[in-house]
């Protein structure tokens, strides 16, 4: 028998059990996020093929490496989006709300694709009045901790004497991965076809939960229903009712 162990650090892992207690619900399974995701984003081609899947959220991106369809390695990298936010702010001399802000509005994480003309105005903690930044520079900024994040996921892969060369393709998702020209700078670093990743499989609800946001809660989602209807039939119904409650929860 072939199994993927996954360890974690007993005390993280019961004090997000008794937070979800504290607030009235009861914890059927615990499941790694990088595999909550890959059951919303992936396919059973990709995971066949070879796939890499990188959900890059806020504080951590989360690695999980698919090939013949069944994972191959998981792993954490503790460099994320808000890593790239506090370079940002660093380098604007702005506030970290300010940085989000700017880095969603203003931010490119492959500066090739920026006209080093391009300009925006902003204001910050120690600015008098508005000054005029550089559309290039920011996305200097942001590509480098970029980088950063795709070396250390490669450093990872490397030291746990994966293979690089089964992967058919490079799968991004999570908050961070929608900063424009993070796609294309992946594939210039890997050297491998990459795409961003949302939740499949939705029907309606894609305008809601359609986005590399929702896929750790989607996976979530699919994984728990899957495990209550498995061999059930209207198993799919009952990921739409879910899913549809949801909807509702996020609109009010």
């Amino acid at each position: 028998i072939r199994a993927h162990l996954v360890l974690a650090a007993p005390t993280a892992v019961q004090n997000l059990l008794r937070c979800v207690g504290q607030a009235g619900c009861r914890v059927n399974t615990v499941l790694l996020q990088a595999i909550a995701s890959a059951t919303a984003v992936l396919s059973d081609s990709e995971k066949d093929l070879g796939v890499l899947l990188l959900d890059i959220g806020g504080g951590t991106t989360d690695i999980a490496l698919y090939s013949d369809g069944s994972i191959k390695y998981s792993g954490v990298v503790p460099c994320a989006g808000d890593s790239v936010t506090n370079d940002v702010a660093h380098f604007l001399k702005v506030s970290k709300s300010d940085a989000e802000n700017a880095k969603k509005r203003y931010g490119f994480a492959d500066a090739r694709q920026v006209d080093p003309s391009e300009t925006f105005d902003i204001s910050g903690v120690f600015h008098s009045k508005r000054i005029s930044v550089s559309r290039h520079k920011l996305a200097l900024v942001v590509q480098a901790r970029c980088e950063e994040i795709f070396d250390l996921v490669l450093q990872q892969i490397q030291t746990a004497t994966v293979e690089p060369k089964i992967l058919s393709g490079i799968v991004l998702t999570g908050g961070t991965s929608l900063i424009p020209g993070l796609a294309d700078l992946a594939e210039s670093f890997f050297k491998l076809p990459v795409k961003i990743g949302v939740p499949q499989g939705i029907g309606g609800m894609a305008s809601v939960v359609g986005s590399p946001i929702y896929s750790t809660g989607v996976g979530l989602l699919r994984h728990g229903l899957d495990k209550q209807t498995s061999g059930a039939p209207g198993s799919g119904y009952g990921f739409r009712r879910v899913l549809k409650m949801l909807s509702s929860i996020m609109e009010f």
